[in-house]
């Protein structure tokens, strides 16, 4: 699925995210993440760049798998976003994978 941070959906399951703190585990491979889902399972979440630079990401929740943003892919990106800020994963993640770059609401914005 194709990531527009700055779609309605995305802000609403982002604001989800910031709201619930799900548990965040980075995997072993570069971009991928580990979520803690409402029901205490932990769901794969994996980035990758497609054609043109696109943000693509994958869960494997009921949701995403419909074809819906989930809050897993929201705060496993703003994961990803402070470990690169922070330095944290540079040799493990690809530059292209960089932290957000966010346009969206000023109230999701001062959640951040």
């Amino acid at each position: 699925m194709e990531i527009n941070i700055n779609s309605k959906q995305f802000q609403n399951v982002l604001k989800k995210a910031i709201e619930t703190k799900p548990l965040v585990r980075l995997g072993s491979a570069a971009g991928s993440y580990f979520v803690r889902g409402s029901s205490g399972s932990f769901y794969p979440v994996k980035f990758r760049v497609g054609g043109g630079g696109k943000k693509i990401g994958h869960c494997l929740c009921a949701g995403a798998v419909r074809g819906f943003h989930c809050y897993h892919l929201a705060a496993a990106l703003l994961a990803h976003s402070a470990f690169v800020r922070a330095g944290l994963r540079s040799a493990a993640v690809k530059r292209e994978m960089s932290p957000l770059d966010w346009s969206g609401s000023e109230e999701v914005r001062n959640l951040i």
